[in-house]
C-alpha cells in the first residue's frame, strides 16, 4: 500500500509508513517532503520561473557547504520526466555518520523544481529504489504561481 499527495499542482506516491510533511503555504518556495521511518526523506520544493536551475542547485550546494565540514560533491547531470535535471551527488558527516545527498533541479511548467533525498548512507542505499520510485510517480502538470 502506499500513501498519495495531491497539493499545488504536484501528485505523487509514497510507503504508507514515511510521515508527509506538506508546508502549507503560499510562500514560495512550496515544500513538501516525506520522511522515512529512519532517518531519509524525499523533499520536493518548487520555485518560480526566474530561478535557474544551476543556480539553485548550485546555492544548495553551498547551504550544505556551509552547515557541514567536509562536503564532498560530484556535479551530476540526467534526465527527470523528460526533463535534463542538473545538480549534486553529496557525501557529508553528521552526528559522526556519513550522509549521502541527492540534490536535482529541473524545468517543468514554468517552474524550477528541487528535488533532495538524503539518509545515512547505509539507508541511503537501502532505500535509493524507493526513492527513485517516489520521484517516478512524481506528477507536476500545473503549479499554481498565485
Amino acid at each position: 500500500m502506499h500513501g498519495t499527495y495531491n497539493n499545488f499542482g504536484v501528485h505523487f506516491n509514497y510507503p504508507e509508513d514515511w510521515s508527509l510533511v506538506d508546508e502549507e503555504t503560499n510562500q514560495w518556495p512550496r515544500r513538501v517532503s516525506v520522511q522515512s521511518p529512519h532517518s531519509g526523506f524525499w523533499e520536493l520544493q518548487a520555485y518560480p520561473a526566474q530561478f535557474q536551475p544551476d543556480d539553485l542547485a548550485q546555492q544548495t550546494l553551498q547551504a550544505f557547504s556551509d552547515e557541514y565540514e567536509g562536503v564532498e560533491s560530484e556535479p551530476v547531470s540526467e534526465p527527470i520526466m523528460d526533463h535534463m535535471a542538473t545538480g549534486y551527488d553529496l557525501d557529508f558527516f553528521c552526528l559522526d555518520l556519513l550522509v549521502t545527498c541527492e540534490v536535482r533541479s529541473f524545468r517543468l511548467g514554468g517552474q524550477t523544481i528541487l528535488l533532495i533525498c538524503q539518509a545515512e548512507s547505509e539507508e541511503f542505499e537501502l532505500r535509493r529504489k524507493v526513492f527513485e520510485a517516489i520521484t517516478l510517480s512524481l506528477f507536476l502538470d500545473r503549479i499554481s504561481t498565485d
